[in-house]
């Protein structure tokens, strides 16, 4: 049985001068001084896609994640800024292959390609989170030491640290705050959402190409969208609609 979450999370990319970064610094700003706990988390993730990105040039992404508070399946569907939902599967024994579930629910952008193994990613991240009095967090900031090989090429593994500040039930007032402390000590907004795309070296084609496809009666994949819409184009959820 799947479930169904949804984040609201940002992403940070950290130069040489990050090092500096000590997140219990934040306390004061979350006002929950005192209830921070630290987890060391490994993460291995094999990320699933068509030979061309079709998920990926739709925002989404799909994986297979072992390690962490979370291990299973994740298909995860931009919503907005800021904010995905991730459908979720527990891990069995078929390692690599695509639940039932999930090939359905991206059967509209895929369409009848195949999904294969694209990259794996592994993460040595140190998750800081601060909760308020029942132990519920209120924000998860994790330092991610991330080691990435496309498994399209084969190629070098990529190395990189990056900062990734996920929202419990603090306001989005303190995303911002948080962001302006971060870029103090060296970070930056991360021009993508995900580890694949970086995984890859891949970037969303821009507007204006988007729109020459266009008008040369090309067809261009739209953005995902989500819902228990039953027309929708890029994403079908009639069956998690149904449950």
């Amino acid at each position: 049985m799947s479930t169904r979450v949804t984040e609201v999370e940002r992403k940070y990319e950290a130069n040489d001068s990050a090092s500096a970064f000590d997140p219990s610094t934040l306390a004061q700003l979350t006002g929950t001084s005192g209830r921070r706990r630290t987890h060391d988390h490994r993460l291995t993730a094999v990320y699933y896609d068509t030979e061309d990105l079709a998920l990926l040039g739709s925002g989404m992404t799909l994986r297979r994640r072992e390690g962490g508070e979370d291990p299973g399946w994740h298909l995860k569907v931009p919503t907005g800024k800021d904010t995905r939902i991730e459908t979720r599967l527990p891990l069995d024994d078929s390692a690599g292959d695509v639940p039932a579930e999930l090939r359905s629910l991206v059967r509209a952008t895929v369409r009848h390609a195949n999904l294969v193994a694209v990259a794996r990613i592994d993460t040595d991240r140190t998750l800081h989170r601060w909760t308020d009095e029942t132990g519920a967090p209120i924000i998860d900031v994790m330092v991610d030491r991330v080691s990435a090989n496309d498994l399209r090429s084969r190629g070098a593994m990529r190395h990189r640290t990056e900062v990734e500040v996920e929202l419990g039930s603090g306001g989005h007032e303190l995303l911002a705050k948080i962001e302006s402390r971060l870029t103090v000590v060296g970070l930056r907004r991360s021009i993508t959402s995900t580890k694949l795309a970086k995984a890859l070296d891949w970037t969303a084609p821009s507007t204006t190409a988007a729109r020459r496809a266009g008008s040369t009666g090309r067809q261009t994949r739209p953005v995902a969208s989500t819902g228990c819409q039953r027309n929708q184009s890029t994403i079908d959820y009639s069956s998690a609609c149904d449950h």
